[in-house]
């Protein structure tokens, strides 16, 4: 299957996946796609409305969290009924040990 939807970038992966697992002979209704990233917050989220940020740690680093949406200037559309969105920025690797110092420092500044 992950042959069928291989170089997608820029498409509609979830159509891909979909239309992937009929050809196969799977029925199933994909709704959605999220990264690791993205599931870890929407999980902590569940369980407690006042987690905010998510972050994986790899090679790359992502790192999701919570922004109200009148506060993002990009967007255009309706608000979401919550007013908040979810938004994700990638790290590369190399940048992580000067981020975490200077988050460290941060912290340690505001004690």
């Amino acid at each position: 299957m992950l042959r069928a939807i291989r170089n997608k970038v820029w498409e509609d992966v979830v159509g891909e996946l979909t239309n992937s697992m009929q050809k196969i002979g799977l029925d199933m209704r994909v709704s959605a796609l999220v990264n690791d990233t993205i599931g870890t917050l929407a999980r902590g989220r569940f369980y407690n409305q006042d987690v905010i940020t998510a972050v994986i740690l790899g090679t790359g680093t992502n790192a999701a969290y919570v922004e109200r949406a009148n506060a993002i200037p990009k967007w255009d559309g309706p608000l979401p009924k919550s007013g908040d969105m979810i938004f994700e920025k990638l790290i590369s690797g190399m940048y992580l040990g000067d981020i975490v110092r200077r988050t460290l420092l941060k912290m340690a500044e505001e004690i």
